[in-house]
């Protein structure tokens, strides 16, 4: 048998509790024997440009200087997705199973092109077929805009910042995105409250993943 390698990718916004679900979802899966890492290419990327090239305003910020800084932004988290499925694979020995969890991805990298400044729809097509034509099984986390507004976890900084009405818009276009690649999605969990009860979550991720990778 060859090596087996899934990686399944949490999408939401700050403070809809991917974070604390990845991490019980992690160890469940550890104590099952499979190897398993996560990772968060976006806060790895953003480490990246503010640490070692100092700049301060980070990822989201190239979002808005054209087409080769867009261009460096998404080569950066595609670097760190490339990192953590690429230690998994050092580690799985033949029959086993290695599986990466994803905190944000395609769907976040894919609105950040769609709202960017482009010299040319063409050039924007190109740099969404990137994320598009390697969709990875996808749980959605998705929390109302105004209950997100309201948790610690809100980054203020983020692009979608502002009044209920700018976040909702942002949530819509996510909400189309999730349609148009429905196939992609195993599970949308509607988070309503920051008290949520996780196990249940927990368990039906759980489920999922395994009926994905055997």
């Amino acid at each position: 048998m060859t090596k087996k390698l899934s990686s399944f990718v949490f999408e939401g916004h700050s403070g809809a509790t991917k974070t604390p679900t990845i991490g019980k979802v992690e160890q469940i899966l550890r104590d099952k024997g499979i190897k398993v890492t996560t990772c968060a290419p976006f806060a790895l990327a953003d480490d990246h440009l503010k640490k070692q090239e100092g700049k301060k305003t980070g990822l989201y910020d190239l979002w808005a200087e054209g087409d080769k800084q867009i261009e460096r932004a998404q080569k950066i988290i595609y670097m760190h997705v490339l990192e953590a499925e690429w230690r998994v694979m050092q580690v799985i020995l033949e029959s086993e199973e290695g599986v990466v969890l994803l905190d944000r991805e395609w769907l976040t990298v894919v609105r950040g092109v769609e709202e960017a400044k482009f010299s040319s729809e063409e050039k924007r097509n190109n740099a969404l077929r990137v994320w598009q034509t390697n969709i990875k099984p996808t749980f959605i986390f998705r929390t109302r805009p105004e209950i997100t507004a309201q948790r610690p976890k809100y980054d203020q900084t983020l692009p979608w910042k502002g009044s209920i009405n700018v976040m909702q818009n942002d949530f819509d276009k996510r909400d189309k995105l999730v349609e148009q690649n429905k196939k992609a999605i195993l599970e949308t969990y509607q988070i309503e409250q920051a008290n949520v009860d996780l196990e249940p979550i927990v368990d039906d991720i759980i489920h999922k993943i395994l009926n994905n990778i055997r």
